[in-house]
């Protein structure tokens, strides 16, 4: 009778243990999930924590391999190695200094149908990072570079 009421005291303990610890923290009550669509049709959902003082996001684009062309296979995942190797005025070493500076993470990726990319910050550096996106999207350099790591136009 003792040891079945000790093991009746310990399992409710766990229990109690484990719906602490299952119980939603005040951040991820907070949370709430919005999807949103542009008036383009892209579509977005954004989850919002103000105790977190980051900013994450992930994107993709239909494309990846299947949109390679024939007689080039691998070119999806050739730019997404070479976008973040420069682009602008800013040389693949200054490119990527930024980015570290700033505790900024930014990479991409190419499967077979579709083309993603992931932007980390800090919250204070999201003017930075959003900039270094942008250009990498929309003026990136994709010099030729050596076996040495050296690049070249």
């Amino acid at each position: 009778m003792m040891m079945a009421r000790m093991v009746l005291q310990r399992l409710g303990c766990l229990a109690v243990l484990l719906l602490a610890l299952a119980a939603p923290t005040p951040s991820q009550a907070a949370a709430k999930i919005q999807h949103l669509i542009s008036p383009g049709g892209i579509e977005a959902w954004f989850v919002q924590d103000a105790t977190v003082p980051l900013i994450a996001m992930e994107y993709g684009f239909g494309g990846g391999a299947s949109q390679d062309p024939p007689d080039k296979p691998g070119v999806g995942n050739m730019v997404a190695s070479l976008l973040d190797e420069g682009s602008g005025d800013l040389d693949s070493r200054t490119y990527h200094e930024r980015l570290e500076r700033r505790a900024i993470e930014l990479s991409f990726s190419s499967s077979r149908d579709i083309f993603r990319g992931s932007l980390r910050m800090l919250k204070d550096n999201k003017d930075e990072a959003f900039e270094l996106l942008r250009s990498a999207l929309g003026s990136p350099h994709f010099d030729h570079v050596t076996s040495s790591g050296s690049a070249h136009k």
